[in-house]
């Protein structure tokens, strides 16, 4: 069995929902190290996903997952607890997620 991922320095919880096949995404597992692009105010975003308490999700099920951005820079004063956003591969949505937790606290919208 390999070793679990872990990210470095996480930034963000979320629950993620992968839409099943039915509902236009994939058809194949998704596994603790994805890196689809997170979409939110209408741009793409690089960001590594490790799922909590599993390794892999089904499309048509949730995962909770903790994320890093490869450009932190960006998101500084942008994200907020409850913020939906969409996981996807290139114009195809295959994700819905919600933020739970901002572990990075400068990445906390200021109102």
């Amino acid at each position: 069995m390999s070793e679990a991922f872990h990210l470095s320095s996480p930034e963000i919880e979320a629950t993620i929902y992968y839409l099943s096949t039915a509902e236009g995404g994939r058809s194949t597992p998704v596994h603790s190290g994805y890196r689809g692009q997170f979409y939110y105010d209408h741009a793409d975003w690089d960001a590594g996903q490790e799922f909590i308490g599993q390794d892999q999700c089904v499309p048509g099920a949730s995962v909770d997952v903790r994320m890093q951005t490869a450009s932190p820079e960006c998101h500084v004063g942008k994200l907020f607890i409850g913020k939906e956003f969409e996981i996807r591969e290139g114009n195809q949505i295959v994700g819905q997620g919600k933020i739970t937790k901002l572990i990075r606290e400068d990445f906390q919208a200021r109102t």
